[in-house]
């Protein structure tokens, strides 16, 4: 089955359900449970707290 279409057969008395996530090929993660989206940034030698502290600015 193609991702983006469905076509029943038989008998059609049933409900189908579909949702979808469109973002933009940017190298992020889209985490479905808590809606968030992620972006690996490699740095060597960095703390949480400045790692934490680098993302929010």
């Amino acid at each position: 089955m193609d991702p983006t279409s469905y076509t029943p057969t038989g008998n059609n008395n049933h409900i189908a359900t579909a949702t979808y996530t469109v973002k933009r090929d940017d190298g992020t993660t889209y985490n479905p449970s808590n809606g968030h989206f992620y972006k690996f940034i490699s740095a060597t030698n960095i703390s949480w707290t400045d790692a934490k502290s680098s993302c929010r600015s």
